[in-house]
């Protein structure tokens, strides 16, 4: 049953396991410039079979962070699939990412960051290499954390939310993608 917070599956008996439902695939990219996107685009839905929607291309202005390796005008996109995966997968979908990432390197520096993540009712979980206090290993040197959860008919962010997470680009384009989420997960009667 779905809640105001958009939990379902709640199982509130102790020591019972349930299946998980399917998750969304979405993925999170920096680039260097509008052809690396496009590209990286291409190679996401060649490796896993997959159409892409994107939200629009924006500057990335919140840290520079990723200057000294790409640069100052860096572009961020996020691109959400049609692929319903089981969330147990994401370290594994990282590591291929990360390989991606390598493919497009100049001069031993990246080009693309591309950070995979998932939507479920409840929030959205990006996968990355970096351990926090927040995050959580889930194997192969692979971290996880809820970047945003869903509240009142949209997504929040949490304290540790990146500044980019927060923005009305990204909040609105996953509001978006767990709309039609919502409904094909009700269409094939996970919920």
């Amino acid at each position: 049953m779905l809640s105001k917070t958009g939990l379902i599956g709640i199982n509130n008996k102790m020591g019972i396991e349930y299946e998980h439902y399917p998750v969304l695939l979405t993925f999170s990219v920096l680039a260097v410039d509008t052809d690396s996107i496009e590209q990286v685009k291409g190679k996401l839905e060649d490796v896993w079979d997959t159409v892409i929607v994107s939200s629009s291309v924006v500057p990335f202005l919140y840290t520079s962070y990723y200057c000294d390796e790409m640069g100052r005008d860096i572009l961020r996109v996020y691109f959400g699939t049609d692929l319903l995966v089981d969330a147990g997968t994401i370290a594994a979908i990282k590591l291929r990412t990360n390989a991606i990432e390598n493919e497009y390197l100049r001069d031993c520096k990246r080009t693309v960051n591309i950070d995979p993540g998932y939507l479920t009712l409840a929030k959205f979980v990006l996968a990355t290499t970096k351990d926090a206090t927040h995050r959580v290993y889930i194997g192969n040197k692979i971290y996880a954390e809820s970047t945003l959860y869903f509240q009142n008919g949209t997504f929040m962010p949490w304290q540790w939310t990146y500044p980019d997470y927060r923005s009305e680009h990204a909040i609105g384009f996953f509001t978006i993608l767990r709309s039609g989420y919502y409904a094909r997960i009700k269409r094939l009667k996970y919920i």
